[in-house]
C-alpha cells in the first residue's frame, strides 16, 4: 500500500499480529479486528478515486485550495474556514459513556473533511489545523494507538479515498487557534 497510503489502516491490525511473528513462514491467524479492517479495505476501494502513480503526495502551503481550524470540548465540536463557522453541540445523557477529548478532537476534523468532500467542487489540497497534537500525529503517520479512536480514522480516510481531497493534518499551538476554539466554547 506504499502507493495509497490512506489505505494503510486496513493493515494495522494485521501488521502488528505480523511484527510478532519470528518466522517467515508461521501463518497469521484472522481474528474478527482483522476481518474488519479487510473488509473496510474491499468496500472502499470500488468507490475510490484511484492511485496517484505520479503524485508523491506532498505539496506546499502556497498550493493549499482550502484552509480549516478545528477544535473540540467536552461540549462542543466544530470548524472553521474563510470566515464560515460550524459547530456542533453535544448532548450527553445521564449514564452516557465518556468520551475523551482525543476522539472528539478527531471527530472535528472528520466532520471538517466530511464537509469538504460534499462541496460541489472539492478542494484538492486541504489544510487543516488542529491544536490537539495526538489527533495531528494521527494522520501523520496514519495511526491510532487506542483501538477506540479506530472509526473516525478509519471513516476519514474512506472519505479521503473515495473523495480526492488531499489533506494535511497540522498542530496550531491553542493560543492560535482563535477562529475554531471561540467556536467549541459558544
Amino acid at each position: 500500500l506504499n502507493v495509497l497510503p490512506w489505505g494503510h489502516p486496513a493493515l494495522s491490525e494485521m501488521n502488528s499480529k505480523v511484527s510478532s511473528k519470528d518466522g517467515m513462514k508461521l501463518g497469521v491467524p484472522i481474528n474478527v479486528a482483522v476481518r474488519e479492517r479487510l473488509s473496510w479495505f474491499r468496500d472502499v476501494i470500488p468507490h475510490s478515486v484511484g492511485v496517484h502513480l505520479l503524485s508523491d503526495g506532498t505539496w506546499k502551503d502556497y498550493d493549499v485550495d482550502m484552509v480549516l481550524w478545528c477544535n473540540a470540548s467536552k461540549v462542543r465540536l466544530g470548524f472553521c474556514y474563510a470566515g464560515n463557522g460550524f459547530f456542533y453541540e453535544l448532548s450527553l445523557e445521564d449514564g452516557s459513556p465518556l468520551v475523551d477529548i482525543f476522539f472528539l478532537e478527531l471527530l472535528a476534523i472528520l466532520s471538517a473533511l466530511d464537509f469538504v468532500s460534499h462541496l460541489q467542487s472539492p478542494p484538492e489540497q486541504v489544510l487543516i489545523y488542529s491544536d490537539n497534537l495526538d489527533s495531528v500525529n494521527t494522520f501523520n503517520p496514519i495511526a491510532v494507538k487506542n483501538a477506540s479512536h479506530n472509526a473516525p480514522l478509519l471513516t476519514a480516510c474512506g472519505i479521503i479515498l473515495c473523495s480526492g481531497v488531499d489533506p494535511q493534518v497540522r498542530h496550531i499551538p491553542r493560543k492560535e487557534n482563535v477562529r475554531a476554539d471561540s467556536l467549541s466554547w459558544l
